[in-house]
């Protein structure tokens, strides 16, 4: 009996570290770039992100945790790459995931999008996994480990930046800096050294990406 309820707990143990008690919206959440803010067409509402086929990794690790799953687009005449894009749909996580966020309208070069602004007080009244759950999808895309703590780096999105450091406060981490670089685009790193529980999740963030990189053909 006591053989049992060990093995129990270990594959429930298993299943959290393996990401089966991350929170899937706010996962996602985290790995938006909100480069410029995050931008948004009233008349497309349904693709949650969009990356590169040299990301493999990182569509792997999302189909992962969402039970989602990537298409590819087709070739197009009047587009010389968009064969190597995949997009990741879903119009319901979509609407929940825009409603973290403040849209004003946005007038570039004559772009017309809306773009919108991360709404921190919300994310900041999210549970410890939902929090947890943000910064796991972040670091998935803007994080990595140093010799002793870890940098989260983000481009053109002060605001995001600002609100990562307070959920990462909020996580019960230390800060150890921060910089900002006036580049093209403007770059944002935050040093800091993450609680006990925060360690665990981009660590095995860190692993999962490693391995599932090395399943592309060719790869090291």
């Amino acid at each position: 009996m006591i053989k049992v309820i060990l093995i129990i707990i270990f594959t429930l143990f298993i299943f959290t570290i393996k990401g089966q008690s991350i929170d899937k919206i706010y996962y996602l959440l985290g790995t938006q770039d909100d480069y410029l803010g995050r931008e948004r067409f009233d008349n497309k509402y349904d693709i949650v992100i969009s990356l590169h086929e040299s990301q493999f990794a990182e569509i792997e690790r999302i189909e992962e945790v969402t039970g989602l799953k990537f298409e590819k687009l087709e070739k197009q005449d009047n587009c010389s790459n968009c064969h190597e894009f995949f997009n990741l749909k879903s119009e319901n996580d979509v609407k929940i995931i825009n409603s973290f966020y403040k849209f004003r309208k946005f007038d570039y070069l004559n772009y017309f999008p809306l773009r919108g602004t991360l709404k921190c007080r919300k994310l900041l009244k999210a549970d410890e996994n939902e929090k947890l759950s943000f910064i796991a999808g972040l670091f998935l895309f803007c994080g990595e480990m140093e010799s002793n703590y870890y940098r989260i780096s983000l481009a053109n999105s002060p605001e995001r930046f600002k609100c990562v450091e307070k959920v990462i406060i909020k996580l019960g981490s230390t800060i150890i800096s921060k910089k900002k670089y006036h580049n093209i685009p403007n770059v944002y790193i935050l040093d800091f050294t993450p609680s006990e529980r925060l360690k665990k999740i981009i660590d095995y963030e860190i692993e999962r990406k490693k391995t599932l990189a090395n399943k592309i053909p060719g790869s090291q």
